[in-house]
């Protein structure tokens, strides 16, 4: 003991002991700080740890000082958890946290283990009814996205684009369909999908042709319901009659008080650095959907900063990352000061649920570059109004110049260029 200013510390033996154990898809941690005389749930230095502050009082008003590595250890638990009587309960995609914090526990072990064998697809399963022939870097893709469903955590692929990130997770689908067929679970009762065994596909409206295309060429099997136009379906009861939901954005936005009562069995999102924006409706739409699995594909998934990266991080497995808040003060912040221990901490936190190749990265696995060009001549009737619009876009050009100058016209004549280029595209319509 020592007092110093009429305060008594308390400097003697001190002891913690933590453990973890897994429950119904949480990890329940555990443990108690021994001191000489007094023993108390670790869960009480969360206020403490969580605000920096080394002095915690004792029962018999003797101040308890923290030791210094608890806060670099176990400050980032305390962020993503939630108090639970005596123990703190973390998500099951937090097992990273567990691990880093060295505490015992098996089940995180060994959801380590599993996820660093991702490196060897040998252990891959292929659908059965799935239509092509997949690339080794394709399968070691599905197989993550294998040890993803098992695990029940989400998942970003961020793969570069073309890839095949459309392919892979048609491949996941499949193989989740004829899992759950060969484990006796119920698909179908007198030909509608139980709740729970339809997925949802949430695409650009640029894409809705590709996937459905894609699904019909590699998995002719799955039934698709294409959940867009003015006249689409409010039944829940007729959605989930089919394999795939597959809708858009703006449906998502304007169709969540609908959606947001099935329960899918996965989410996907495609292009999901459409919900970067964490004050968006569209991300808290997203945020509403309920399903067993999520999944993102994005070969962009940080754009602008690592807010990106917490907005899809938090849709695919909810609170891992805590608050936006914690988030910037945490991560954001030290690593926009170029602090190197915070942005290792977060790539290792993160590196399980993100897949990313690049071209350069498969290049010997991809086929050679095939490059055609293909002209298409104008019609008669289109070259009248191509030269007529041409015409009439060289003499306000002409005007502009001799009035403003060419460094004032630069805007005039990309705006020019940019009407005679979609003249050429439809000049019925330009």
């Amino acid at each position: 003991e020592q007092q110093v200013r009429g305060i008594t510390y308390y400097l003697k033996y001190y002891n913690l002991d933590l453990k973890a154990k897994f429950s119904n898809d949480w990890f329940d941690i555990y443990g108690m700080v021994s001191l000489k005389d007094f023993e108390f749930p670790f869960i009480l230095l969360r206020k403490n740890i969580l605000k920096g502050i080394r002095e915690y009082t004792l029962p018999n008003g003797e101040v308890f000082i923290i030791p210094e590595e608890w806060f670099t250890r176990y400050k980032p638990l305390f962020i993503v958890g939630r108090s639970d009587g005596d123990s703190l309960a973390v998500g099951r995609s937090c097992f990273g946290f567990i691990q880093d914090a060295e505490i015992d526990c098996p089940e995180a072990t060994a959801l380590t283990s599993r996820f660093n064998s991702v490196a060897a697809s040998q252990q891959v399963v292929i659908p059965h009814d799935f239509n092509t022939e997949l690339r080794e870097y394709q399968k070691l893709g599905l197989f993550w996205m294998q040890i993803l469903n098992e695990s029940r955590i989400g998942g970003c692929l961020a793969d570069d684009m073309g890839l095949g990130k459309t392919v892979q997770t048609l491949a996941a689908l499949q193989y989740d369909l004829e899992s759950r067929k060969t484990n006796g679970s119920p698909i179908k009762e007198d030909g509608i999908l139980q709740m729970g065994h339809t997925s949802l596909l949430v695409v650009p409206t640029s894409l809705i042709f590709n996937w459905q295309r894609e699904i019909k060429r590699f998995t002719p099997n799955l039934s698709v319901y294409q959940f867009t136009g003015p006249n689409r379906t409010k039944s829940i009861s007729k959605l989930i009659k089919y394999d795939i939901v597959i809708t858009t954005y703006g449906i998502l936005r304007n169709e969540i008080d609908l959606l947001k009562d099935v329960r899918f069995n996965y989410v996907v999102l495609d292009e999901s650095q459409t919900i970067k924006n964490p004050s968006s409706k569209v991300y808290r739409s997203a945020l509403l959907l309920k399903g067993k699995h999520f999944l993102t594909l994005s070969g962009t998934p940080i754009e602008n900063s690592l807010t990106d990266l917490w907005a899809q991080i938090n849709f695919i497995n909810r609170g891992m990352l805590g608050s936006l808040k914690s988030f910037r003060e945490e991560y954001i912040q030290p690593i926009d000061r170029k602090n190197e221990q915070q942005i290792n901490r977060l790539k290792e936190l993160v590196q399980p649920f993100i897949l990313r190749r690049t071209k350069q990265e498969v290049a010997p696995e991809l086929p050679e570059l095939n490059e055609q060009v293909v002209y298409c001549n104008l019609s008669d009737d289109q070259k009248v109004i191509y030269e007529k619009e041409k015409s009439t876009i060289r003499n306000q050009l002409i005007e502009n110049i001799d009035s403003l100058g060419y460094s004032q016209s630069a805007i005039s004549i990309f705006r020019g260029l940019t009407r005679l280029l979609s003249n050429r595209q439809s000049p019925h319509h330009a």
